[in-house]
């Protein structure tokens, strides 16, 4: 690893120095990402290793975030192949701007304790992997900065900033601190809750090791079962400040600045939905976002608040990808008429969007279907314009000797032909709730 240095000492605490060679500041580049997921590989696989802490080779800080002028190379290697179809354009979009988030998720998520001495300033990026560590330590300097300044330069923390800040110190406070881009003093982080310890200087990595060698949990917060926010949106306070921040946004903003609108949304949509450990590589289980789950409750049961919330976030990602590219996109799970004969066209499986994979996880894209049920399903429940024209390519999916047939293939316009109780049967519940409402409601009756 160029970027690097592992030190692992006699109880098994791996010191992980980070010291980008040539440069006075550590930041963040496509070289860092590469090498962070070779260190989180050898964190996991390495018996050898009981816990890790992370450290700064600089004496200017620990990190400064990414490297601006690497952003649009961000993991990507000099001899990747340029995409050619919009899918293929639209996973490497993702996999650049997602790859520094999703090796941070699998470093907290490593099974073993891990830590980070702080000596200098944290930002952007580099706060963002101290917050993907386990247990905090900074030094008592009121002259280091911790922060996430992305967005005086119009951009957003794009590196679970927005949602692990959010879960630690509270959405009020989170919001404010990231709108703003403030800067927050060691001594000022710990009141909040994002540093759990601040030490003299020079004594980081001992107290870091310390906690270490106590075995504490290596599980974040928030994958511990019945975690909720304390602020969430479904509080008062998490509600006053959903209306208030918007607001406030707006005014301050005279809606020129997207950046600020794009925070608050990633902030107040995404602390409604759970953080997922449930990766495939690691756990054996596919995870599939699919729309027939959302449907199904909405038919059969009606929307709670909470339910609408994730039912329409399925949703609204179909009608995005529609807005992006044109492609009439009604996802669910499904028959085919040929091999596999089975297979779930997601919003989002297996960390990747828009996948459309087997039971054992095989991708079959090309096979993505535009779903006759889920078409009229999400016409029936929310009624919007692009909900229509789904109804209205639906309508013409119907095999008048038989029934509605699953769907029309996207890639190449021709009908998958499948008919089955399944998709039918959806159908009639649709047409059912469009005359009567949801079939049991909330409390098991009509």
């Amino acid at each position: 690893m160029e970027n690097f240095k592992i030190d692992v000492d006699s109880d098994g605490i791996a010191l992980i120095t980070f010291d980008v060679p040539g440069r006075s500041m550590n930041t963040i580049t496509a070289s860092v990402i590469r090498d962070l997921y070779a260190l989180v590989e050898k964190i996991k696989t390495d018996e050898a290793i009981k816990g890790a802490v992370f450290a700064s080779g600089k004496e200017s800080g620990f990190c400064a975030g990414a490297d601006l002028g690497e952003m649009n190379e961000r993991g990507v290697a000099a001899d990747a192949k340029q995409p050619k179809t919009e899918d293929e354009k639209l996973k490497a979009q993702f996999e650049r701007g997602f790859g520094l988030n999703k090796v941070y998720r699998e470093l907290e998520t490593c099974g073993k304790p891990v830590a980070v001495a702080i000596e200098g300033l944290a930002l952007g990026g580099g706060l963002e992997l101290c917050l993907a560590c386990h247990y905090r330590v900074a030094a008592d300097n009121p002259k280091i900065k911790l922060g996430l300044p992305e967005s005086k330069v119009g951009l957003l923390p794009g590196a679970g900033g927005t949602q692990r800040l959010p879960r630690l110190i509270g959405v009020q406070n989170a919001a404010m601190m990231i709108l703003q881009g403030q800067d927050k003093s060691p001594q000022e982080a710990k009141g909040l809750g994002f540093v759990n310890e601040v030490v003299a200087p020079g004594k980081t990595i001992e107290a870091a090791k310390a906690w270490i060698k106590t075995k504490p949990s290596a599980v974040a917060p928030w994958d511990v079962k019945g975690y909720k926010v304390k602020d969430g949106p479904y509080t008062p306070g998490g509600a006053m400040a959903s209306v208030g921040g918007n607001a406030m946004v707006s005014k301050q903003t005279n809606l020129n600045y997207p950046a600020q609108r794009n925070i608050l949304s990633c902030i107040f949509e995404g602390v409604q939905v759970p953080i997922d450990s449930r990766a495939a590589d690691t756990y054996g289980a596919q995870v599939y976002a699919t729309s027939e789950p959302y449907i199904l409750d909405g038919l059969e049961f009606g929307f709670d608040t909470r339910s609408r919330v994730f039912a329409e976030q399925i949703y609204r990602a179909q009608a995005a990808r529609y807005d992006h590219s044109g492609i009439l996109t009604a996802v669910s799970e499904g028959h085919l008429d040929q091999p596999p004969n089975f297979a779930y066209a997601t919003v989002w499986g297996n960390g990747v969007p828009w996948a459309v994979l087997t039971d054992t996880g095989d991708r079959v894209d090309r096979l993505r279907t535009l779903s006759t049920k889920a078409a009229f399903a999400w016409d029936a429940l929310l009624g919007t314009p692009y909900t229509a024209r789904l109804a209205a390519e639906a309508v013409t999916l119907n095999n008048p000797k038989g029934g509605w047939i699953e769907g029309r293939y996207e890639a190449d316009g021709k009908p998958n032909g499948t008919e089955t109780a399944n998709t039918n049967g959806i159908i009639l519940e649709t047409l059912r709730y469009r005359a009567f409402g949801p079939i049991l409601g909330r409390h098991g009756g009509p």
